[in-house]
């Protein structure tokens, strides 16, 4: 019990500090000025559909605070319509800010959106604003996707890696209460999967909704179990899902099926598959790469049929419009955030790759290969090189599989020719 009073002091004096702290930047108009600034230069050409006001600084100090004005209504003034298009722009705007740079407006109620005349959504007072670490964003891109998955025990590490779970130790004790041995994961998934009881009421609201697919719900899942598993909540986090909570409270106003994961799940996949950092290296393997007697094999299957994605629960077969496959490509060619995933993809066991490429469910794959092959010539210097580089990986695991398998070495080779042949014909090119 004293343990338990210690880690909630603990928590409620970490949030205390970063609000206390916040408000206070709050009354310092001119860090609210660059803070805004800063988050156009950031995000203004990425997010096009986004407007901040410009700052006026000759009116401008730290007691006063002089911006342009924005013509728009709050979302309480507009119709269902237009609630679901402020929706829609403001939810990849979130997800991009959490992903990207990691500069993040931690602060957007309903006063602080509007949907502009101009049909762009508006963004106001910088005030409260969370930096994340690279690892911070990798991790979080890590977990939505685990999420996504419902693999709980890949959630770990990167509770870890976001500073949720200690660090310091490799084993699970941390994670277990004395006297217990539910593994933490084990109880996350529980609370989020739904049981008996109580366990299931925390799967549905009041109207029936699925809340697995709510930010919220898994913020107040883990804010019960901080005090059940001895853990703190950083600062970054509860502003950031404060973020997320706020907006999907919007969201859900105007769109029932709204979901925040499928949202920003591109987003993550993305950061995801360019890691900055070791732990984000490691994150990567571990999320896209399962050991087998024969191997190690990526997890195409789970991208192409949409399941880090959209979730084991949806009826999508695979990704209809090659969205994950064209993600997968333009950052095997990107220079040098693809070297990651580059080294993942050579690593691999041939024979189950070109199983697995040969499979109808990567047929959007190969159809997005055979445009990036037939672009190579009107690409860049260093786009070619990346192409080369993926060539030369590719050629190597044919060449491994022949050996054994020749027959389907010449399988890949002839469907690979083939969605050559259909990006080739006229009516394709135009």
């Amino acid at each position: 019990a004293v343990l338990g009073a210690t880690r909630s002091s603990e928590i409620a004096q970490s949030v205390l500090d970063e609000v206390g702290d916040g408000l206070f930047a709050e009354l310092d108009f001119v860090q609210e000025a660059r803070h805004s600034e800063l988050f156009q230069s950031l995000y203004g050409e990425k997010c096009p559909d986004v407007v901040v006001p410009e700052v006026v600084w000759s009116r401008t100090s730290t007691r006063v605070l002089t911006t342009t004005w924005l013509h728009g209504r709050k979302p309480r003034d507009l119709s269902a319509q237009e609630k679901l298009r402020l929706v829609n722009l403001a939810g990849p705007c979130l997800s991009l800010q959490l992903m990207d740079a990691g500069f993040v407006h931690c602060d957007p109620h309903e006063g602080n959106m509007m949907l502009v005349d101009d049909g762009r959504l508006g963004l106001i007072d910088f005030g409260l604003v969370a930096q994340m670490t690279a690892v911070h964003q990798e991790s979080m891109a890590s977990a939505i996707l685990s999420l996504l998955a419902e693999d709980y025990q890949a959630l770990v590490p990167c509770f870890r890696g976001m500073g949720i779970l200690s660090s310091e130790r490799e084993d699970d004790e941390d994670l277990k209460r004395p006297g217990e041995e539910q593994p933490f994961a084990a109880a996350l998934e529980e609370a989020l999967q739904g049981g008996q009881g109580d366990a299931k009421r925390l799967v549905q609201d009041g109207m029936g909704v699925d809340r697995r697919r709510a930010f919220g719900q898994l913020y107040e899942e883990l804010s019960n179990l901080a005090f059940r598993y001895y853990f703190t909540l950083p600062s970054y986090y509860v502003l950031v899902m404060r973020s997320f909570v706020t907006l999907e409270g919007i969201a859900f106003a105007a769109d029932p099926d709204f979901n925040m994961y499928t949202t920003s799940s591109p987003f993550a996949l993305r950061r995801l598959l360019m890691p900055r950092t070791a732990t984000g290296r490691k994150l990567l393997e571990e999320t896209l790469v399962e050991r087998q007697e024969s191997g190690l094999r990526l997890r195409l299957w789970s991208l192409l049929k949409g399941r880090l994605i959209y979730g084991k629960r949806s009826s999508k077969e695979q990704d209809p419009t090659g969205t994950v496959s064209k993600t997968v490509l333009e950052v095997l060619l990107t220079v040098p955030h693809g070297q990651a995933l580059r080294r993942v993809l050579a690593a691999l066991d041939s024979v189950i790759l070109i199983e697995d490429l040969t499979a109808p469910a990567t047929a959007p794959l190969r159809h997005v290969a055979a445009k990036v092959i037939l672009s190579g010539g009107t690409s860049s210097c260093r786009r070619r090189s990346s192409q080369r580089l993926l060539k030369r990986i590719m050629l190597k695991h044919l060449r491994r599989a022949a050996k054994t398998r020749p027959l389907l070495a010449a399988k890949f080779v002839s469907q690979l020719c083939f969605a050559l042949a259909l990006r080739a014909l006229p009516w394709k090119r135009r």
